[in-house]
């Protein structure tokens, strides 16, 4: 990322979420949070792709706090913003799913 930034080419939605898919790969949270901060710093809004990766991963782990600072700093269209939504109703629906599954068996 430093080397594309000193080139002078702004990383955009689809470079952090190829970082942030090797990040949760290899279970590095707190990189991801450093990567968040600097997401945000440089302007550069998630996609439904960024927040998918991220709500999935955050709140299996238990970061759902950092996940919700996360959004709400989160400055796209509103069309972005129903997308958001739409990948966190989702992920909640699944974790609703799981814990019925869980509690039948």
């Amino acid at each position: 990322m430093d080397d594309m930034k000193a080139k002078g080419v702004k990383p955009n939605a689809t470079t952090y979420n190829a970082m942030f898919k090797g990040l949760k790969e290899n279970n590095l949270l707190e990189d991801a949070f450093r990567l968040m901060d600097d997401m945000i710093e440089h302007a550069c809004n998630p996609d439904y792709i960024t927040m998918e990766i991220l709500t999935e991963w955050l709140s299996a782990v238990g970061e759902s706090e950092k996940l919700k600072s996360f959004v709400q700093g989160y400055k796209g269209s509103e069309e972005d913003r129903k997308l958001v939504c739409f990948c966190c109703l989702k992920i909640f629906v699944q974790a609703i799913t799981a814990a019925d599954l869980h509690l039948k068996l």
